[in-house]
């Protein structure tokens, strides 16, 4: 019997004496506080069968020597891994996105009460600014943009009226001159958390939790070319499993992971214990990988790179294998899950991590650092100067030859103009 020990820093978790910018849920589609069937054979399944359940599918349990620590990776100076090719400021508070693509997804705050904040996409090549949406569809009901994700193709946003705790998510397909044309496909009352959302290719993802873990949870696909719209009238609460991809007995543990040509979540194994199966599923709808962690532990993020899966915990459990301690964990090299080394990069994640070619690329506590996992050295990218709050956020998901990190800056000077505003960088191979 797996036991999960008592967090008693639950609603604040703590690193080495500073307070860390997020915890689960923190940035899960709200703001920090179907879609088409799988193309061709219409995939729609339950979870994965593991031993201890009905079926014979068997867990990731490497032993403890197995683990590749943090302290046994050798530091190198940065300019060694990435420079920067380029920075934008933003207005302070502005929150940014990117996976896959040349388009970073920006939800920046206005100054004014409505709309409380607008998006922008930004060519992260010659950082042009360019707003897509001024203001939420529904913004004369109640609602404020709470969520985006955009690439080339296209553009899936989150609205939420947070008095009525209800939400919309719509989708356009973008033109060369990113014209929107909003298109409603899902939406949901109280009962119902805010999903979490992901674009890859010419598809726009969702993922939707019912607050109550009795119920079935689900994933849903829209295919940007083929966009099937519904009525603010239709009796839509959330709960329909119509066309979703993926249906889990209960609640999902991480939030969609937007890969190069799929996604990443993890459903509920089917079994009477409790088991999480990491699942790569890609955008034509097949099942790319599957991986099922031991009983009860309940990863924070997934998602998939050069090696297969990595995943984090931020919590410490009792397992006796290689998998408790809290932190990020990577294989080292691909091949079986079991016989592999892996990274355990010992720090409390507090943001999903990426690939840039072949540099695995995790967000520490204040910093963003850079792991050459095949000679096992890394780097720490330097910090803006005035961003002592939270340090640099990581942006960038699944495999980018750049990546994008963000921070707020304060900067409150003995003399001089005070200065508050966002700081994103785009760093390339040096």
């Amino acid at each position: 019997m797996v036991t999960k020990r008592k967090n008693n820093l639950d609603k604040t978790v703590y690193d080495n004496g500073k307070i860390l910018i997020t915890r689960r849920h923190l940035i899960y589609g709200a703001i920090g506080v179907g879609a088409a069937a799988a193309a061709g054979a219409g995939l729609k399944f339950v979870g994965e069968k593991v031993v201890g359940g009905p079926g014979s599918q068997t867990t990731i349990d490497f032993p403890v020597n197995s683990l590749v620590k943090t302290e046994e990776l050798k530091e190198e100076q940065a300019e060694n891994f990435m420079k920067t090719s380029g920075d934008v400021k933003l207005p302070y508070g502005t929150l940014a996105w990117a996976n896959n693509s040349d388009v970073i997804t920006c939800l920046v705050p206005t100054k004014k009460p409505k709309p409380l904040a607008n998006v922008e996409l930004i060519n992260n090549k010659k950082l042009d600014r360019v707003v897509v949406i001024k203001e939420a569809k529904s913004q004369k009901d109640g609602f404020d943009i709470m969520d985006a994700r955009a690439n080339d193709r296209g553009i899936i946003w989150t609205e939420v009226n947070i008095l009525q705790g209800e939400w919309r998510i719509y989708c356009s397909k973008l033109n060369d001159n990113f014209d929107v044309e909003p298109k409603l496909i899902d939406k949901g009352g109280s009962a119902w958390e805010t999903p979490t959302i992901a674009i890859c290719d010419n598809c726009v993802y969702w993922q939707v939790l019912n607050k109550s873990g009795n119920i079935n949870s689900f994933v849903k696909k829209m295919d940007l070319n083929n966009i099937k719209a519904i009525r603010l009238t239709e009796d839509i609460t959330g709960n329909n499993d119509i066309d979703a991809i993926i249906t889990s007995n209960g609640r999902m543990s991480t939030p969609i992971y937007a890969c190069n040509d799929g996604i990443v979540v993890s459903p509920r194994a089917d079994s009477k214990q409790i088991y999480y199966s990491m699942t790569y599923i890609t955008n034509d709808g097949s099942k790319k990988d599957s991986a099922t962690l031991p009983q009860s532990i309940k990863p924070l993020h997934a998602g998939y790179g050069n090696t297969g899966f990595n995943f984090s915990l931020d919590a410490i459990y009792n397992t006796g294998s290689g998998i408790s301690n809290l932190g990020t964990y990577a294989p080292v090299t691909e091949g079986d899950y079991n016989k592999v080394k892996w990274l355990n990069f010992a720090r409390t994640p507090s943001a999903p991590p990426c690939w840039s070619d072949n540099y695995f690329v995790i967000r520490s506590t204040m910093s963003v650092c850079v792991a050459d996992l095949e000679n096992l050295k890394y780097c720490i990218l330097e910090r803006p100067n005035a961003s002592d709050d939270y340090g640099d956020y990581l942006a960038s998901t699944g495999n980018c030859n750049k990546i994008v990190t963000y921070a707020s800056i304060y900067d409150q000077p003995v003399t001089g103009e005070e200065q508050k505003y966002c700081l994103l960088r785009v760093w390339e191979h040096a």
